[in-house]
């Protein structure tokens, strides 16, 4: 490759994770700030409302037949090789499975709308019209939502996703804004649907826009029938492990809509939020290395391989320690600052939620490591059977446990202990490895230790001393994770990339 050529796609990399690490930053801000004033205006048992139904439309989603997601991969092994007119054939197949998907996501969208009342706890019964109307807008949004992904998914191939990207960004801004100006003038629920529908149509016009301008060959053409069945088989375990994936971020919460009802969700979704951003930063460390792995697995330098698993193993255990560290001693006095003292959990649930986040974690930086052997079909059932029982499971225990919440988690535990022995045997068969366990007994001590000082700390009486104390433990936790959890080589890597920046 040309050296003038090569250095482009490693700045159009840059620029992509960049303006990745901006989307994920403002998400996370946004959410900070206009997560309370949200849940002022429509009172908690809305906001728990509006929270499940989300939750539960998400998964029928999985139903379009994912081709838009399948269709990136696909423009961008056809880059370089292929005619403009071979890529609208591409773009032609992802349109086409959509439409045969078409009925069948219609069909799931409209038996959730139906059911959606039954699936919440507590709901009152002159709100079953509203939590049915406000899912329908929001259906709506779902079945259209492949379309409008098919240029984001172009721009993501010929590797312009840092354009898309900064545009989402500006719209997440956007719609936080209406969403707010929509809870404050009395809307409620079904004007946020109402938000989100009008708001991914913009979106979808705008990255249009985008994509028309900067791949002046985009457009569709009839495909040939091997094309569109090659890019069904792609998609189609994509399809299935989006379901799966889908229920192990969702089942605490849609367990506890279900067993207790909308206003523990609320409570729930703000006891859990240093966590949700722990989960993201996580993923999004542990899918940095992914295109690098496959392209070692393609030559079998099954060495190399070793060491990337190893490293990204660390790296991903060592942000999820550290941000369980953090939840354990931080969460109480950050939420009671920012929401009050009823919108915390309690310090054992959440002790238990830090571990079900951990655990959890684990398991999605262990898929995606699985995924760059394009061998995914185990790893679907696999998954499956875990995300099936750890819901079996939180029922049975919450039951057992005479209706405690703490049950719940205690039951998902349980249902993904299968799947958190299985999927790192999984990935250690395709490279050969045999991995050594005592970072995570290190990391265990970690929280045990980081769970008694919780016990004993008082809670902060002002932003400030809770700013200062924060940095401070922040910087002893990291430190002793870097130092107990990282290998020298991971030290070394980790020290080289922030003097670099």
């Amino acid at each position: 490759m040309p050296k003038d050529k090569s250095n482009s796609l490693v700045r159009q990399a840059k620029l992509n994770a960049f303006t990745s690490y901006i989307n994920f930053i403002v998400n996370a801000v946004l959410s900070f700030i206009f997560y309370p004033f949200l849940l002022r205006f429509m009172g908690s048992y809305d906001f728990g409302i509006w929270k499940s139904i989300q939750k539960i439309l998400d998964f029928a989603s999985i139903a379009d037949g994912r081709a838009s997601q399948a269709l990136k991969w696909v423009i961008a092994n056809k880059k370089e090789s292929s005619t403009d007119d071979e890529k609208k054939e591409a773009i032609g197949s992802a349109i086409k499975i959509w439409i045969y998907f078409l009925p069948i996501l219609i069909i799931l969208v409209g038996v959730i709308i139906w059911i959606l009342p039954s699936t919440i706890k507590g709901l009152h019964t002159d709100a079953n019209s509203i939590v049915r109307i406000a899912g329908l807008v929001l259906g709506m949004n779902i079945i259209l939502n492949p379309l409008l992904g098919i240029p984001d998914a172009v721009l993501v191939g010929i590797n312009q996703a840092h354009k898309s990207t900064s545009a989402q960004t500006l719209w997440v801004i956007i719609s936080n804004i209406l969403l707010v100006a929509a809870a404050f003038m009395g809307y409620g629920v079904i004007g946020l649907a109402c938000v989100i529908f009008i708001v991914t149509l913009l979106k979808g016009l705008n990255v249009f826009y985008i994509c028309k301008k900067n791949a002046v060959w985009f457009g569709s053409k009839k495909p040939k029938k091997d094309q569109v069945n090659q890019l069904f088989g792609f998609s189609f375990w994509v399809m299935i492990w989006s379901l799966i994936s889908k229920l192990l971020l969702s089942t605490e919460t849609i367990l506890i809509g279900y067993l207790i009802g909308p206003n523990l969700v609320t409570n729930y979704t703000f006891t859990s939020y240093i966590f949700q951003v722990g989960l993201s930063v996580a993923l999004i460390t542990g899918s940095a290395t992914a295109p690098g792995l496959g392209n070692v697995l393609g030559t079998k330098d099954f060495e190399k391989a070793r060491r990337i698993v190893n490293g990204t193993r660390e790296m991903v255990f060592f942000v999820a320690i550290v941000f369980a560290g953090a939840m354990l001693v931080l969460n109480k006095g950050f939420v009671v600052l920012w929401m009050g003292p009823s919108y915390y959990m309690g310090d054992y649930l959440n002790m238990l939620i830090t571990v079900v986040m951990v655990q959890l974690i684990l398991i999605r930086n262990e898929s995606q490591l699985q995924d760059i052997s394009m061998q995914i079909r185990n790893k679907v059932i696999m998954g499956g059977i875990s995300a099936a029982l750890s819901i079996v499971c939180g029922i049975v225990v919450y039951k057992l446990l005479n209706n405690a919440v703490a049950g719940i988690f205690y039951g998902i535990l349980i249902g993904r202990v299968f799947t958190s022995i299985i999927f790192p045997i999984m990935v250690n068969r395709i490279i050969g490895l045999k991995e050594s366990y005592w970072k995570y007994l290190a990391g265990i001590v970690i929280l045990v230790l980081c769970y008694l000082l919780d016990l004993r700390l008082p809670t902060p009486g002002s932003w400030f001393k809770f700013i200062m104390f924060s940095a401070v433990f922040g910087i002893v936790l990291t430190a002793a994770c870097f130092y107990t959890l990282l290998s020298k080589q991971n030290r070394s890597v980790l020290l080289g990339k922030l003097r670099n920046k």
